[in-house]
């Protein structure tokens, strides 16, 4: 931002985009908020912002703004949140599936252990009823 002052004339003043993502981060904006900024932001496209400059006033960048756009448009504050619930239990079902097939392969794994040692039993215990002493 180009600030000019009588005293000093023209400076560079650095302003940094304020970011709610960045504040906060991704996990504590919560589906009312993200649907407050989006509804903020389009009554101010409405009124004829440009978006850059609507998405920061509402304190988010544009990378987030179309994000949340394509994730959340059309939604009412009860969907998303239901949506997030879901998705939620969508992962944690994920991680279960995942654990589950590890115990299996581990368990398989083993199995094919105890039958190799029980072939090989087997084959000792033949042989010996097999000689004549």
């Amino acid at each position: 931002m180009l600030a000019c002052t009588p005293e000093t004339g023209p400076k560079l003043e650095l302003v940094p985009a304020p970011s709610e993502e960045l504040r906060h981060g991704p996990e504590e904006t919560t589906p009312e908020e993200i649907i407050a900024k989006l509804r903020e932001i389009e009554v101010r496209l409405a009124r004829g912002e440009t978006t850059p400059i609507a998405v920061r006033a509402a304190g988010i960048t544009e990378q987030t703004y179309y994000r949340w756009r394509r994730e959340y448009c059309g939604l009412k504050v009860d969907q998303a949140m239901r949506l997030k619930d879901l998705e939620k239990e969508n992962l944690r079902l994920r991680k279960l599936v995942s654990d589950l097939t590890l115990d299996k392969l581990f368990l398989e794994e083993a199995a094919k252990g105890v039958e190799a040692v029980a072939e090989t039993v087997r084959r000792t215990v033949s042989g010996r009823n097999g000689r004549s002493p």
